[in-house]
């Protein structure tokens, strides 16, 4: 079974939630829509999946602006940093925040709720693996 540990509040640094199941990826959607858009951003990871320096291997940020029901996904690996490409933002520059530090996206990274859950239950189902029913370009910074 595989375990995702995330992390979007500095109370999750020592206690992370686990998601482990579909359900538990929509309370977890769920859950950082209610935060302030400080903790609009939740950081992912595969317990258990290192590399051979035993560093964890990927890292998966899911970002959600619940005033325009919008949110994105960064994958990244050691074969890179990606973005989810999605539809252009009404706004000039596209930041979100993982525990009060800004996480810019690219301008056409704008993916729905739906899509993006539906990408977090399959980084869970393949074992952190980059959702396949997205498509990705690779992120400059």
């Amino acid at each position: 079974m595989t375990k995702i540990r995330s992390y979007f509040t500095f109370a999750h640094e020592d206690d992370p939630v686990w998601i482990t199941t579909p359900q538990d990826v929509d309370r977890l959607i769920d859950a950082l829509l209610r935060e302030p858009f400080e903790n609009s951003v939740a950081a992912l990871y595969v317990d258990g999946r290192t590399n051979e320096k035993g560093s964890t291997d990927h890292e998966l940020l899911v970002a959600v602006n619940e005033r325009d029901q919008v949110g994105g996904l960064r994958y990244l690996a050691d074969t890179g940093s990606f973005y989810a490409a999605g539809e252009r933002s009404r706004y000039d520059e596209l930041t979100y925040y993982y525990m009060g530090s800004e996480r810019p996206f690219p301008k056409d990274s704008e993916l729905s709720l739906d899509l993006i859950r539906q990408a977090v239950k399959e980084f869970l189902t393949t074992g952190g693996d980059r959702p396949s029913d997205i498509e990705w370009n690779e992120a400059t910074s």
